[in-house]
């Protein structure tokens, strides 16, 4: 059985409350193991944002897509920084980052049904139910019944090795 594995968006909202601007503005992220920082739409994610200047009062958002590998907790950390600007001086700034995401574990009840019997040549139907009792829910979920798996049996070649489930709540 396959399903598509716990998505995350990890966001900080960066606002500066100075009457200046700050300049050159960077957001970076430390992904822990369990974690991962995967391609999106084929993209590579950068763990360090650069976000610009920041004007007085603005707020801007560095967000990263995260994707738990293993189930846990865990405390996302980083840190932004850039520099404040007052007339011809720049004065560093910074700040930490931090917030906690549970990776669940799924949760599953899997049931085969089948036939009491069957008869040579006759085709028979092989059913699986499967409960998620998780709190979340499974998405893109698939099964594979793999032609080696059959034994004195065979699926029809109409049948595809693997159905999709789509989302199990």
């Amino acid at each position: 059985m396959h399903f598509l594995k716990q998505f995350f968006s990890a966001a900080a909202l960066i606002t500066n409350d100075t009457p200046y601007t700050i300049g050159d503005v960077s957001a970076d992220i430390d992904v822990p193991d369990g974690l991962e920082l995967p391609d999106l739409a084929g993209e590579k994610q950068d763990e360090t944002q650069h976000l610009g200047d920041i004007k007085a009062g603005q707020t801007v958002k560095a967000e990263w897509g995260l994707r738990g590998e293993d189930p846990g907790d865990y405390t996302i950390g980083g840190r932004t920084g850039g520099s404040l600007k007052l007339g011809g001086a720049a004065v560093p700034v910074a700040s930490d980052l931090e917030g906690d995401v549970t990776v669940e574990k799924p949760e599953l009840d899997v049931d085969f049904t089948k036939p009491s019997s069957v008869t040579k040549g006759t085709p028979f139907t092989l059913g699986i139910d499967i409960t998620n009792n998780s709190t979340i829910d499974l998405e893109d979920a698939s099964i594979d019944l793999e032609a080696s798996d059959l034994v004195n049996c065979y699926r029809p070649s109409s049948q595809n090795e693997e159905q999709d489930l789509g989302t199990i709540p």
